[in-house]
């Protein structure tokens, strides 16, 4: 039987646990741009372990291991967002979920999802942020080259900037 969770955590504490799985490569790393959530939970209803951590530009990320709050939260306000699955996972399971080829021999660590009515790639904030952790120039190149979500971002930057200042206040 799968065991569901839900919950809200830090921005600061999720983008550390994508760093962390950036950085120990033994998770496939998906980026979940803006409108693809509702699509990509009903192939995850199929296959565990996972947590989605869903991105609304705020302080706070909802992980969570259940297909349906991610299909639900798409619904209510647009979020993007880093999708982490165990290596364990068979990457034909993997394939068949993000609908696109995974590499059996887990040489591709991260997946990039693209709009599927045909959108240029859009980086989800969430995972910018951690990346920049790992690895800042590759970081500031996607910024630079690419489209990230700016909604997200700039709310982010905006709420950081706002605790920054409670706190020394």
């Amino acid at each position: 039987m799968n065991s569901y969770t839900h919950s809200l955590t830090w921005r600061t504490k999720a983008v550390r646990r994508v760093a962390d799985a950036l950085a120990d490569r033994t998770s496939f790393v998906i980026t979940i741009p803006p409108g693809t959530a509702q699509a990509l939970a009903s192939s995850l209803a199929q296959m565990f372990p996972w947590t989605a951590y869903l991105d609304n530009g705020t302080g706070e990320v909802l992980a969570t291991s259940d297909a349906g709050s991610l299909e639900m939260t798409d619904l209510f306000f647009p979020v993007s967002g880093v999708l982490l699955v165990p290596k364990t996972v068979p990457a034909s399971a993997l394939s068949r979920v993000v609908g696109q080829t995974v590499p059996a021999d887990g040489s591709q660590d991260i997946i990039v999802l693209i709009d599927r009515d045909g959108g240029s790639t859009v980086w989800p904030w969430l995972f910018i942020e951690a990346l920049a952790l790992v690895d800042p120039d590759a970081a500031a190149q996607i910024k630079a080259e690419t489209r990230v979500d700016e909604a997200t971002g700039s709310l982010a930057a905006g709420m950081e900037r706002v605790r920054r200042a409670s706190q020394s206040s």
